[in-house]
């Protein structure tokens, strides 16, 4: 099995995409998560939205103490595992 890791994207979309499209052209069969998504909020539903087209998996992170401060609700919305 092949594994595509991504790690910090911190909302950074231009470079999800190109990371997504060389596991793309690798052929990767899943794609794992290592945690921090979130940075400010402003690009969160299209770095989701991304993640969420890939079917990846993965944790929540720590970054600004995110996974202590949303309800559930919230961490089930946005979750990408």
């Amino acid at each position: 099995m092949k594994l595509g890791l991504l790690t910090d994207i911190y909302e950074q979309v231009e470079l999800l995409r190109i990371a997504l499209d060389h596991f793309r052209q690798e052929q990767v069969d899943k794609i794992v998560l290592l945690g921090d998504v979130f940075e400010t909020g402003e690009r969160i539903e299209e770095t989701c939205r991304l993640l969420g087209e890939a079917r990846a998996i993965g944790v929540w992170g720590n970054h600004a103490g995110t996974t202590r401060c949303l309800n559930w609700p919230v961490q089930h919305r946005w979750s990408v595992a």
